[in-house]
């Protein structure tokens, strides 16, 4: 072959073509009795494959065991913390009200204080005025009788 074939023979895509693989038919399984499973020892060797797992069940044993303490805990605390907020919330509410119910005593009294100093004002003004007048008539008699008197 010359160059130029080679050339182009190697340009060319060949397809490549796959023969058909004949069928066997397949091997029907055989029953075998069933073997019981082997439990594992209970002090396992950390080198061998079966002491790793049994090593690593313990551990994730332990850590379940642990995520539910842990989640049941939490569940207690929010459940003592939501009977202490409430628990809160009505001792406060109990002492707002205590403390409404005095102020609006303090207003009575308060109200009451005034007005009976606003009474005694009253009172103390029809007096002044009283003696305003008494002592009026009285300069206007001593007027009269000096009048009277040196004449």
């Amino acid at each position: 072959m010359s160059k130029e074939k080679a050339e182009e023979e190697a340009a060319k895509p060949v397809r490549a073509v796959v023969k058909p693989v004949k069928k066997v038919p397949a091997a029907k399984p055989m029953r075998r009795a069933a073997m019981p499973v082997k439990e594992m020892p209970k002090e396992a060797s950390p080198r061998t494959v079966k002491g790793k797992i049994a090593a690593i069940h313990k551990a994730a044993a332990g850590i379940y065991s642990g995520a539910r303490s842990l989640q049941s805990d939490a569940t207690k605390q929010m459940k003592e913390n939501m009977e202490a907020v409430v628990a809160m919330q009505t001792d406060v509410k109990g002492k707002i009200k205590a403390i409404q119910e005095a102020t609006a005593k303090i207003h009575s009294g308060v109200r009451a204080i005034q007005a009976g100093i606003r009474e005694q004002m009253k009172e103390n003004q029809e007096a002044v005025a009283a003696m305003q007048s008494g002592i009026n008539e009285q300069m206007k008699e001593n007027q009269a009788y000096v009048r009277d008197f040196y004449g």
